[in-house]
């Protein structure tokens, strides 16, 4: 999940989120296609398809408002991730993001994956999902 606010005075034309995570390189080079992927994309924020690889919108964003990318994730390679993602105001380049001190709204975070699923069960009663330890 990633919020985006706009503190500036003027509307963003539209608001981008751009994740390089969800696939690596593998180093196996009988591959076709030596991307693979990290994490398999079950359910993108909702409204923000775009033709762009790893990108997303959810249209304009006024002056104080706060748009809300979600998605839904599964996790398929286990192991520690390098996770960046960019912000953008639009998808053509012609409107920037800035942050204060004119700084590019990225960030980056490592990630783990384990090999071990989640303690978890679903209540046969109630269909909830229960975790335990």
């Amino acid at each position: 999940m990633i919020d985006v606010r706009n503190t500036g005075r003027k509307t963003v034309p539209d608001v981008a989120v751009t994740v390089d995570a969800f696939s690596s390189p593998s180093e196996r080079t009988d591959l076709a296609d030596a991307q693979r992927p990290v994490w398999i994309v079950d359910r993108p924020p909702e409204g923000s398809t775009t033709a762009y690889t790893d990108t997303w919108a959810l249209g304009p964003l006024a002056a104080g408002e706060t748009k809300r990318f979600v998605w839904r994730l599964t996790p398929v390679q286990p192991g520690t991730h390098r996770l960046e993602y960019r912000v953008a105001a639009g998808l053509t380049g012609q409107a920037k993001a800035v942050l204060a001190g004119d700084r590019v709204p990225e960030r980056e975070m490592t990630v783990r994956i384990s090999t071990r699923p989640a303690s978890a069960r679903v209540d046969p009663e109630t269909g909830a999902v229960v975790r335990g330890r």
